[in-house]
């Protein structure tokens, strides 16, 4: 007789939605309608909680205060993908901005992994507090800065552009219709 799995998972989306799970060997993917919309690392143990952050996004920019005790906060801590320098930069922001928006600024900066990946993230959050800069807005532009570089422009060469050239328009002759008078 088949057993009944039990899988306490995070996943992006409402309560209340049926989604399709796939087991596979290391990991464990959700599905909803046909899409991936969550993957994890399998895990083997009884009774355990796979939570990862990012799909808490959405909830905790509604729920700023939900943060800094919530089990997915403590999932990441222990799979060091929260850093010490992410605890500074949210004092930062709090300080600069009060603990629910600088909270809620702090998971906008942190919601930037999703398009950015994690390394990209840490290293603007990284840079951001010491530069003086302690808001979601400049790390986001430092995050997005490295897609900000302008191409180098192509040497052109001068002289084919010579077939270009037309002289200067004289415009003597505008000038004496200049002091005509018009009439009414």
């Amino acid at each position: 007789m088949p057993q009944a799995l039990r899988l306490r998972l995070s996943y992006p989306r409402r309560c209340g939605r049926t989604v399709e799970v796939r087991l596979y060997p290391t990991y464990v993917e959700v599905r909803d309608e046909g899409r991936p919309i969550a993957r994890h690392e399998r895990c083997y143990q009884r009774n355990q909680q796979v939570l990862d952050l990012e799909h808490y996004f959405d909830v905790l920019e509604r729920k700023p205060g939900a943060l800094i005790r919530s089990k997915p906060l403590a999932a990441w801590r222990a799979r060091r993908l929260w850093l010490e320098s992410y605890d500074l930069l949210l004092e930062a922001l709090i300080g600069r901005h009060g603990k629910q928006s600088g909270t809620r600024q702090m998971i906008q900066v942190i919601s930037l992994v999703r398009e950015h990946g994690h390394e990209r993230v840490r290293a603007a959050s990284g840079r951001s507090p010491e530069s003086g800069r302690s808001d979601a807005a400049a790390i986001r532009y430092l995050a997005e800065a490295a897609e900000l570089t302008h191409a180098r422009s192509a040497i052109i060469e001068l002289s084919g552009l010579q077939q270009f050239e037309r002289p200067s328009p004289a415009i003597t002759n505008y000038d004496g219709l200049l002091s005509q008078e018009v009439a009414p």
